[in-house]
């Protein structure tokens, strides 16, 4: 604390002791704060009447979702990182018998890992997109530019988790995170276009 801190600290306390406080009139009463103090004055009426009504606005409701979805894909990493620990344990088992069912069954088994994981890094790149995109909302809807978040850095999540998932079952074959969607808005060039036509003749 600063000086004029500890000043104001001790007059307070010294007010309180000489019982200076003892007779304010909301004394014993719960203090009448303004209500939806950061939302601009035309909208408080309609919040009011929301909030009466049981309902929040967007932007609590879009910051619930926000969360819901962190702990979804929390809880995915975590589910899927142990599910892997306990498959590479039955595949080493198998891996390490003589018998060839037991070979057939491990390369199966590799397999069916395969397929889960690459459907389990599909989701959570769904799960960061959608997280990412909620927090947009929520930063154009909230009513105080103080509150609002940050984008997740959703490469560096799906890098650790791809590495984590590599740890828990080692040789997954290379599997990575789904790779940028073609935008709908953007037309393929066709081989015969005119870009197409002239890089063919400058190579001839």
């Amino acid at each position: 604390m600063t000086w004029v801190e500890l000043v104001a600290e001790a007059r307070i306390q010294e007010a309180m002791e000489r019982g200076e406080f003892d007779d304010l009139p909301p004394k014993g009463r719960p203090l009448e704060m303004e209500e939806f103090p950061f939302v601009p004055p035309h909208l408080r009426m309609p919040y009011k009447l929301l909030h009466d009504a049981g309902f929040a606005p967007d932007w609590i409701e879009l910051d619930k979702e926000i969360r819901e979805l962190k702990e979804r894909f929390a809880q995915l990493t975590t589910t899927h990182g142990k599910w892997l620990e306990r498959e590479w344990e039955a595949w080493s088992r198998m891996q390490a018998s003589a018998s060839p069912e037991a070979g057939r069954a491990a390369r199966a088994r590799r397999g069916v890992v395969r397929e889960a994981h690459a459907e389990a890094l599909a989701e959570a790149h769904r799960l960061l997109e959608q997280l990412n995109a909620t927090v947009d909302r929520f930063n154009r809807v909230v009513p105080h530019i103080l509150w609002q978040k940050g984008r997740w850095p959703a490469r560096e999540r799906l890098d650790a988790f791809v590495q984590a998932c590599e740890r828990a079952f080692p040789g997954l074959g290379g599997l990575k995170e789904p790779g940028p969607r073609p935008d709908p808005d953007r037309p393929a060039r066709p081989p015969g276009s005119a870009r197409w036509r002239s890089s063919r003749v400058a190579r001839g």
